[in-house]
């Protein structure tokens, strides 16, 4: 697996208005979920409950939650390893957990 082709995965499966649950990996779903309002070359946009304007989250913070998501998911990172790499992990992990979920519990 490559972060090229689980981007790519992105570009072909989500979906604007597609709604995705607030996901962690130590409480499963969590709290509200968001939907995505565009999906770009190299921006997905969400809006989130609470939030007074879209927020455009980039490729890159994808590629960075990505490089630390397997360890994430064996629980062997915590979440705020992500804290330095982007402010929007929120929705990464959700929408990566979205994506590992629609692909058969694996991300491509």
């Amino acid at each position: 697996m490559t972060f090229a082709d689980t981007w790519a995965a992105f570009q072909l499966r989500l979906q604007a208005d597609a709604t995705i649950q607030n996901w962690t990996v130590h409480s499963g779903a969590v709290g509200e979920s968001f939907v995505i309002e565009a999906v770009g070359q190299n921006v997905i946009v969400v809006n989130a409950p609470g939030a007074t304007t879209p927020q455009s989250v980039r490729r890159a913070d994808f590629e960075s939650v990505y490089e630390l998501w397997d360890d994430y998911v064996r629980r062997a990172t915590p979440r705020s390893a992500f804290t330095p790499l982007t402010r929007y992990s929120k929705y990464v992990i959700s929408i990566l957990h979205w994506l590992q979920g629609q692909s058969g519990g694996r991300l491509p």
